[in-house]
């Protein structure tokens, strides 16, 4: 720990590699995603992150603020405006993460609409009808044909 107090720039060029990561993923998703506007959502959300992410990579935090007393002298405003930059940058950046695999799951479905969730033509109110009613006659008629209980020969009773 000692060794990164002495070269935060380990930490901070980590943390823009990280965010640079996140920028090709998005720039590399434009490419292989369908061209559909959640596509668009997609790359926008990976693109912001990894801008976010970078950004708040050569921002330096002046104490840890996890520590309670850096944790009171940020509370009353004592620490530079870096401290709240990094803090501000890198949650809007984990707040973007966050949202990113919604919008490639939107991306990826099947269809705008979606197959079979939004859609009437296969599985809507459409045939709700017709499903209820053959439903009903395969029980019924499974129902009279079943063989009751005393002429069945595995609910006999003793040996």
């Amino acid at each position: 720990m000692r060794r990164l107090r002495r070269h935060p720039w380990i930490v901070n060029t980590a943390i823009v590699l990280l965010g640079l990561s996140f920028v090709a993923l998005g720039l590399a998703l434009r490419a292989a995603l369908p061209h559909r506007p959640a596509r668009t959502l997609t790359v926008a959300l990976f693109l912001l992150a990894g801008v976010a992410l970078a950004a708040a990579g050569p921002v330096n935090l002046d104490c840890v603020v996890s520590h309670e007393p850096c944790k009171t002298a940020w509370k009353a405003g004592q620490l530079s405006w870096q401290t709240d930059g990094h803090m501000w940058l890198s949650f809007s950046g984990q707040l973007l993460l966050a949202a990113t695999p919604f919008a490639l799951a939107r991306a990826l479905w099947p269809k705008p609409r979606g197959r079979g969730v939004h859609g009437r033509r296969r599985y809507g109110t459409r045939n709700l009808a017709s499903s209820r009613s053959r439903s009903r006659t395969v029980a019924a008629a499974s129902l009279t044909d079943w063989p009751s209980a005393s002429t069945s020969p595995r609910f006999t009773s003793g040996p």
